[in-house]
């Protein structure tokens, strides 16, 4: 079940949500739908106020990040903290909400980064006040990959708390990395693109909008207007309480500027989507009194039981970001969420479990098994021996790491990796580990032996743990390095089988190109048009994308056979309706689509090719199939399946 809680709040001024009229080039918008109430007290966010900060530094996609890291009062020099990124609403700087968030996050115990998105503040680029969900996405991927790297921060421990717009971008960030163990979203604005037409006028409101971002990414200097005001009309937010008070929004640090080319990637974004796909616990807190309250509602319903939302009473938008109730409520509902999360983690199946994976990968690479070694990795890997090799550690698909394997490793007459002293640290979701290694190599009288340790980093997938990250720590060697060019040599003589089938995999995938396979504009073969048999084929495919069971039970026959084939959880033969809906209900979870190429149909069969693809799940397929149904007195008896690639299909239901 969802759980669901209103808690009153006492003793705050609230008002009703109003509009924003957005002046710009001469057009007037109806804007943003804000709760325009002023407050009476609060003081600055200014960096000055505050004590434990230790300034950062990183980088995201070649520019400098500046941040603020809130560190809690330290237990001993060998503490791990846990760590939560805090990113804030738009247009925004790390002094303002965030800063509010982090400090008392921090007296919570949590390590509390803020930081500037590239453009904004103290973190300079090319691009200036450009609010582009895309790059700030991006960011936030990279300050949770430089907090999982500090020695100080516990990298199975980390959160991240969105604070309005951010609370779309936090959530398409924790969707997207296994690194963020727990989510919470205070005052989030999650819009999609009904939700866009409602609040920026329509859909001529939301095209004029986006006709003025694109005149002004084809202006050569940025065009820039001011970001709230309370005189200026044609600013971004005009008359909004927080961000034009002293003493609250209006710092020093905030240059209150907003480039007009970000509209169409502001407007365009869904950060509903992102409910579909996020896979640890997540919070919500608002109030009805806030903006857009519709979202949040919206994003709980798609995200089921992951999902708790906690609703303050009659607590404007503005209020959430400095105003000392309902922060402080905010907070310590998301440090309890955080706490709770994590006190999850470290179980001993999952210990266990990981640490199986880890032997199994040293078996499996001293057997050369490189198509089951390929199950026990993520989809693309970070695989660092710089220590040993020198160059650069990269990111590389996990097809290609064992491709480049299998090149050399069965060149040798035999390998041993020996792994021992293996400890492992696990989150929900992203777990640590290490491990002492000794890897023996032995080739045509000659000898090399490695020793060093090993750090993994895995993620979860379903129940099984499969490893991102793999570093060695090269400590010394005996023997001679010639081993690698000799086995590589013996190798490339006789071709392991992984090469070969990597061949024939890529050969399945050319075949299998939709833009090859065009969708023509009438599927049904000519002559089939009328057939019964095709009509009552029709009649399934709506009831199946409607969930329409009582139809199903209508066109299908009662003890019907439907094969599906392969060697996986779903293959084999569905007997009987009631097996067959259970079989759709598994597809429905995986939101598969389909795009029909031909029908057709004579007095017995009817023949179905279509393009199959999926929308949810970890994996993706992307397929021809061909489906053969057999019709007997008036409904469908028999349905056979056939996959355009049914190693990609098996692979795909046994590990989506």
């Amino acid at each position: 079940m969802i759980r669901k809680t209103t808690l009153k709040t006492q003793g705050l001024r609230t008002g009703r949500p109003g509009f924003i009229a957005l002046v710009l080039m001469g057009v007037a918008v109806v804007g943003m739908i804000l709760a325009l109430t002023p407050a009476v007290f609060g003081k600055g966010t200014s960096q000055e106020a505050f004590q434990g900060i230790e300034k950062v530094a990183f980088t995201s996609h070649g520019s400098t990040i500046k941040g603020n890291l809130y560190l809690p009062a330290a237990d001993g020099p060998e503490k791990k903290y846990p760590a939560v990124v805090v990113t804030g609403a738009w247009t925004t700087v790390k002094e303002q909400m965030p800063a509010t968030y982090a400090k008392a996050l921090s007296e919570k115990g949590y390590a509390a980064l803020t930081f500037d998105f590239r453009g904004w503040g103290e973190s300079v680029d090319d691009i200036k006040y450009l609010e582009n969900p895309k790059r700030k996405i991006e960011d936030i991927l990279t300050a949770v990959d430089y907090l999982s790297a500090r020695p100080d921060i516990d990298a199975t421990r980390i959160a991240g708390l969105g604070i309005c717009a951010s609370s779309g971008y936090m959530a398409q960030a924790a969707a997207t990395s296994p690194k963020i163990g727990a989510l919470a979203m205070v005052a989030p604005w999650l819009h999609d693109a009904a939700i866009v037409r409602q609040v920026y006028g329509g859909e001529e409101g939301v095209n004029k909008l986006i006709a003025m971002g694109k005149m002004a990414e084809e202006s050569s200097d940025p065009v820039l207007i001011e970001a709230a005001s309370e005189t200026n009309e044609k600013s971004l937010m005009y008359k909004a309480p927080y961000y034009t008070e002293k003493g609250r929004g209006l710092i020093s640090e905030y240059d209150n500027l907003f480039n007009v080319a970000s509209w169409e990637g502001w407007l365009t974004f869904d950060a509903q989507q992102a409910a579909d796909h996020i896979r640890v616990p997540t919070l919500l807190v608002h109030s009805e009194a806030a903006a857009i309250p519709q979202g949040v509602k919206a994003f709980e319903m798609r995200m089921g039981n992951t999902a708790r939302v906690v609703w303050l009473d009659q607590v404007t938008q503005f209020d959430f970001y400095d105003r000392p109730e309902p922060v402080t409520r905010s907070v310590s509902l998301v440090s309890d969420h955080f706490k709770e999360t994590f006190q999850s983690g470290n179980q001993p199946s999952d210990i266990a479990m990981i640490k199986t994976t880890l032997e199994a990968m040293a078996v499996l690479a001293d057997q050369n098994r490189f198509a089951a070694l390929e199950e026990i990795f993520a989809d693309h890997v970070t695989v660092d021996y710089t220590s040993l090799f020198g160059g650069t550690a990269a990111p590389i698909g996990v097809k290609k790491l064992m491709t480049q394997w299998a090149s050399f490793l069965p060149g040798f007459e035999v390998t041993r990796h020996n792994l021992s002293n293996i400890k492992v640290d696990a989150g929900r979701t992203f777990a640590v580990a290490s491990a002492d290694i000794r890897a023996e190599h032995y080739v045509e009288g000659l000898f090399w032996e490695i020793t060093g340790t090993y750090d993994y980093e895995l993620i979860r997938d379903k129940e099984a743990w499969k490893i991102a990250g793999l570093t060695l720590n090269f400590k010394k060697e005996s023997g001679t390095r010639d081993v690698l060019a000799l086995a590589g040599k013996r190798a490339a003589q006789h071709p392991d089988s992984y090469i070969s089938n990597a061949s024939r995999t890529k050969d399945a995938v050319t075949i299998n190109t939709p833009s090859i396979w065009a969708k023509p504009a009438n599927p049904v073969a000519p002559g089939s048009e009328d057939n019964e048999n095709l009509k009552l084929v029709m009649k399934m495919f709506d009831a199946y994308s409607k969930g329409d069971t009582e139809v199903l039970r209508q066109v299908v026959a009662e003890d019907i056979e439907w094969y599906i084939p392969g060697r996986h959880p779903l293959s084999g033969i569905k007997r009987g309706i009631d097996e067959l809906i259970a079989f759709f209900e598994e597809l429905k979870e995986l939101g598969f689509k389909a795009e029909v190429m031909i029908l057709a149909a004579n007095e017995n069969y009817v023949i179905d090719a279509h393009r199959g693809w999926n929308t949810k799940g970890n994996k993706q397929v992307d397929l021809n199939w061909i489906l053969l149904y057999q019709i007997v007195d008036g409904k469908i008896k028999r349905v056979q399946n056939f996959s355009g690639d049914i190693y990609t299909s098996d692979n795909f239901f046994n590990y989506k």
